[in-house]
This record gives C-alpha cells, sequence and structure tokens, in this order.
C-alpha cells in the first residue's frame, strides 16, 4: 500500500488534520513511502509527527530515515523530552539501533545509550561491543554541553542550572545548533574571560577526536587527557 496522501500534500494535511487523521493515514500507509514523506519535512515536524504515532510505528519509520536525519531529529528530540527519546530508541530494531549508534560520535552515542531501559542499554553495549581495554568502555553520558555562539555569562548560567553532580563540569563540549560536536571548553578559559566573549572566541580548537575503538593506552598517550578523550 502506498502513501495514502500524495507526498507533496502531505505538509499540508499535517497542518490542517489532527493528530488522530494524521495518525490513521501513516499507520495504513506502506512505511517506506511514509518515512519518505517525513523526511521532507522541516525537523520540528518530524518530531511533531514522532511523538503523535504509536511508538512502535513511529520506530519503524525512523529506522527507515539515513544517519544525519535520525541524529538532527534525535537532538531536537532530546531537546524537548528524554523520556521520548529513550522510549524511541528502545522501541527500534536492536540491528538498526546498533547501526545508528555505530555512526555516531561517541559522546553522543554514550548520551542516548543512557536514556535507553536497563535491558536495552545492556543489549545496546553487547552488541557495540567495544573491546575491554578500548575508549568505548570509558564513554560516559554525564557531561555538559553548550553552544558555539553563547558567551561566557550564559556558559556559567548554565553551569549553574545543569552542574549539579556532574564530575567533569571543569570541561564541556562544544556544540553547534545541529548536535555535531566541534571543540572541548575549559571552566578555566570561560572564568578568565569577559562575559560577553563568546564560546566560539574562547575556545582554541585543540580537542582530539578518538573512535570509541581506540586503545585507552595508546589515545592517552596522544591525548594526555582522559576528560577530553571523546
Amino acid at each position: 500500500m502506498n502513501l495514502l496522501v500524495p507526498s507533496s500534500d502531505f505538509a499540508d494535511l499535517l497542518a490542517h488534520s489532527d493528530d488522530t487523521q494524521i495518525t490513521n493515514i501513516l499507520c495504513k500507509s506502506a512505511p517506506a513511502d511514509a518515512a519518505e514523506a517525513l523526511l521532507a519535512l522541516p525537523t520540528a515536524e518530524q518530531v511533531r509527527v514522532l511523538r503523535i504515532l504509536p511508538t512502535s510505528d513511529a520506530a519503524r519509520l525512523f529506522e527507515y530515515w539515513p544517519t544525519e536525519a535520525q541524529a538532527r531529529v534525535l537532538h531536537a528530540l532530546e531537546k524537548l523530552d528524554h523520556r521520548t527519546t529513550g522510549i524511541l530508541l528502545d522501541a527500534m530494531a536492536q540491528d538498526a539501533r546498533t547501526a545508528l549508534l555505530e555512526k555516531l560520535p561517541p559522546q553522543v552515542c554514550a548520551r542516548l545509550v543512557d536514556f535507553l531501559s536497563p535491558a536495552e542499554r545492556n543489549a545496546a553495549l553487547k552488541l557495540l561491543a567495544y573491546p575491554v581495554d578500548s575508549v568505548g568502555r570509558l564513554m560516559t553520558g554525564d557531561f555538559l554541553t553548550v553552544l558555539d555562539h553563547w558567551n561566557a555569562a550564559d556558559v556559567l548560567r548554565h553551569i549553574r542550572n545543569h552542574g549539579h553532580g556532574i564530575e567533569t563540569v571543569h570541561v564541556m563540549f562544544v556544540i553547534d545548533e545541529e548536535g555535531r560536536l566541534l571543540d572541548d571548553l575549559r571552566i578555566h578559559d570561560v572564568l578568565l574571560s569577559p562575559l560577553d566573549r563568546t564560546v566560539h572566541e574562547i575556545r582554541n580548537g585543540s580537542l582530539t577526536f578518538l573512535q570509541a575503538t581506540d586503545d585507552q593506552e595508546a589515545a592517552d598517550g596522544g591525548n594526555g587527557d582522559e576528560d577530553r578523550q571523546q
């Protein structure tokens, strides 16, 4: 069965239909066609649709998307609702979820794995199969991220609001609006900067990028600071 509404009319459908109508149309359409129609929508609309669909249907459509689109939507969804992000990832087929996680930067992978239920988290880590002495075994999702266009005052406010209980608050990770990792940022450098100086101006671009499968000892030799190994 193809998409019950032409792809060219799908955006108009979203604007003028209630959630029940949208759900009925997508669930009765061929998954590949429904996924393709959703892929043409802005990220905010993709997130809206995934949130109103039954979890199993949302996960099935999500699995059809390319990694870049999946990562973009997960980043937007995570800003709105960590719980829904975890439920969506939980509902994905394990092989599809593993294929996605393997292609993401290690720090993003670690954060998303933290959202999974205990059973699915264990399954995900096992399927990712990081060697015992690899960087992947050191990954944590317990860190702060800041945006490149923020200024020092924004960063300090963010730390006060969200830094409680985070052991590595002295090192933050700089991302762009799409959630892509740009650099790391030392709290020391922020404290010594004027409050109106932007993160882009403060950071030095010296972050070393590692793969999750890299050997811990070799990685430490090349970097010298395990808090910055991402």
